[in-house]
């Protein structure tokens, strides 16, 4: 598959804050001028192995180029200063992806009813280019005007890796009550390194580092969560609660900055109930933060909204609660889906 979108965006945003008795509004115009490239190849190879087992293999390539342009304004006042800053952001951005990832399944049915085994592999890996150009000059207003300009280069590169095992096996213990134990171990790896370069007064190339603007950072760690539950079917309804035991380890390590060394445990239980149509599921997980959100480098892009990342970030544990209801009229060939 080839893919090619060339795309252009208007867009005007009021952002309102209250403090007190203050109401501070933002104003956000934004025109921008893009253009994807992206090329997928992938496949499938499945192979019966017996009777009782499959194997399956589904690899993708992905490849990607992104231009854009834009023109970013801001402007900020409240209800006592009609005019506390602005700023008009010009950025040029370019960016090159590549990324291979693949799913194999493997699933063996046994003679005893109920009995099954599944070992699912899922790995993903790609790797990012992106330089953004900004020029900006910013206007402060209070308590006396004056001006502020930007013109630099910021080139990021990431890498990321992520494989993934699950095996579930399932044993029945009787006629309406099915033992399930599963084992999820994940490994995953990022680097992100962060360059950013100051253009001379005097025009030129981007050659001046900025040393405070750059850092490099890299992150790996193994991710385990051993699942026990039971499936219990009461007539017309099915239960079938579990307990998760999950173990992070994580190793952080920077340029610049000491490496930060994580270790985690949790227990989690889960719960499905199944009645007729209706599926009701609560899952608590915890995951680790984003590596986009551990970078302790100013992300001054934007000046006006500076963004810095905490490498001290611990996982955060999630509470999922859904409600589903799904239904086939084979008659009329019509579904019914619906969800909270």
């Amino acid at each position: 598959f080839y893919g090619h979108i060339n795309s252009r965006l208007g867009q005007i945003s009021n952002i309102q804050q209250f403090f007190g008795d203050t109401a501070l509004t933002t104003r956000n115009t934004t025109s921008q001028f893009s253009d994807d490239y992206s090329h997928r190849i992938g496949g499938k190879v499945r192979y019966k192995i017996d009777s009782t087992s499959e194997l399956t293999y589904t690899p993708s390539v992905t490849i990607r180029k992104s231009l854009s342009d834009r023109d970013f304004v801001s402007e900020a006042y409240n209800n006592f200063q009609p005019k506390l800053n602005k700023s008009n952001n010009l950025q040029h951005a370019e960016s090159n992806t590549i990324g291979y990832s693949h799913d194999i399944y493997y699933n063996k049915s046994f003679r005893k009813k109920g009995r099954a085994l599944n070992i699912t592999n899922y790995l993903n890996t790609s790797s990012n280019d992106n330089d953004q150009v900004n020029d900006v000059d910013n206007i402060f207003f209070q308590p006396q005007e004056f001006v502020t300009s930007l013109d630099q280069l910021r080139s990021r590169d990431q890498n990321t890796f992520r494989a993934t095992v699950n095996v579930t096996y399932s044993e029945p213990i009787s006629k309406n009550l099915t033992l399930r134990a599963s084992n999820n171990a994940d490994y995953f790896s990022d680097n992100d390194d962060i360059i950013t370069y100051n253009r001379p007064q005097n025009g030129g190339k981007y050659d001046s580092l900025n040393n405070q603007l750059s850092n490099g950072f890299k992150r790996s760690g193994f991710r385990n969560n051993a699942a026990l539950g039971i499936r219990w079917k009461l007539g017309k309804v099915t239960i079938g609660p579990s307990v998760n035991l999950q173990t992070i380890d994580i190793d952080n390590r920077f340029v610049k900055n000491s490496p930060i060394n994580q270790n985690f445990t949790f227990v989690l239980p889960s719960l499905t109930v199944q009645w007729y149509s209706f599926n009701f599921n609560y899952r608590v997980y915890a995951q680790e933060p984003n590596v986009n959100d551990l970078q302790p480098v100013q992300d001054n892009t934007n000046p006006l909204f500076i963004q810095l990342g905490n490498p001290n970030l611990v996982p955060a544990v999630t509470h999922n609660v859904s409600l589903n209801f799904y239904k086939y009229d084979t008659k009329r060939s019509i579904t019914y889906n619906s969800y909270i």
